[in-house]
């Protein structure tokens, strides 16, 4: 087992909120990275959205106290974007007159607190009637600026597939609890609601799972690149997903590929 089905295998085993919490935050610590924090960005105009945190007290207060849920300027990159990014990539909050902008705010009071940068992935899942729903998972990092580029090396695509896969588990959950039983594709063990993968659609979501571009999949499976997209759109369309990394996340929770 590798270390990617290893972390799965831990979130695929929890049973309540407080379980995947504490097991993505020591997948978190495995790659460095000093906590994390997941918050729904779905509805900006909610005042307290659902959050999921193992930052410090200090940071969590003030982060709630200060409303900085509100004006952060990661979220609406968050809502905008599909694939993981990081703080550093997003340019300063622009100061208009004298008064301190309150993204400024947010990144100052970050350093404040020990955090040099923080890798972002955004969560983006649709439900049965075609909903969007949006979150937004932060690994914050405190260590050494250079170091950080060997973390992501090693695991900035582990992480991806991780809390996708954990966005789903946090969902199934709190179904359960909500006396609902359904996973992907709907009722009655029927994983997919626009019909089965294909043996192909299968082993593209699979080389992708370990990491693979898709000309590196082209040239493993002695196919053109274009039929591969060919195969990944499909396979989208058919898990109801809304990038290759979801895709691949759902085909593994269902168990449809390996790692």
């Amino acid at each position: 087992m590798n270390k990617l089905e290893e972390h799965l295998a831990a979130i695929e085993s929890c049973v309540t909120i407080g379980e995947v919490r504490a097991r993505l935050h020591g997948i978190a610590q495995h790659y460095g990275f000093e906590s994390f924090s997941f918050v729904d960005v779905g509805d900006p105009a909610k005042e307290v959205p659902f959050f999921i945190t193992t930052t410090n007290q200090s940071w969590d207060q003030d982060y709630r106290s200060n409303n900085f849920v509100h004006v952060d300027p990661i979220l609406p990159v968050v809502r905008r974007s599909n694939l993981p990014f990081l703080w550093s990539d997003i340019p300063p909050p622009e100061r208009r007159g004298k008064r301190k902008p309150g993204g400024q705010k947010v990144l100052e009071a970050s350093r404040d607190h020990g955090f040099q940068n923080g890798l972002v992935i955004p969560i983006h899942t649709t439900d049965r009637i075609g909903r969007v729903a949006s979150a937004s998972c932060v690994f914050f990092w405190k260590d050494e600026a250079r170091k950080l580029e060997f973390a992501l090396a090693g695991g900035k695509h582990d992480l991806h597939v991780v809390v996708l896969y954990s966005a789903q588990r946090i969902i199934d959950i709190m179904d359960k609890q909500n006396g609902r039983v359904e996973r992907y594709g709907g009722r009655g063990g029927r994983l997919l609601p626009h019909g089965q993968l294909t043996d192909r659609e299968r082993d593209v979501l699979a080389w992708a799972a370990r990491g693979k571009t898709m000309s590196e999949t082209a040239e493993i499976l002695g196919i053109s690149e274009s039929t591969v997209e060919e195969y990944a759109r499909g396979a989208l369309r058919k898990l109801d997903a809304v990038t290759k990394s979801q895709a691949v996340a759902k085909a593994i929770y269902g168990g449809l590929i390996d790692v």
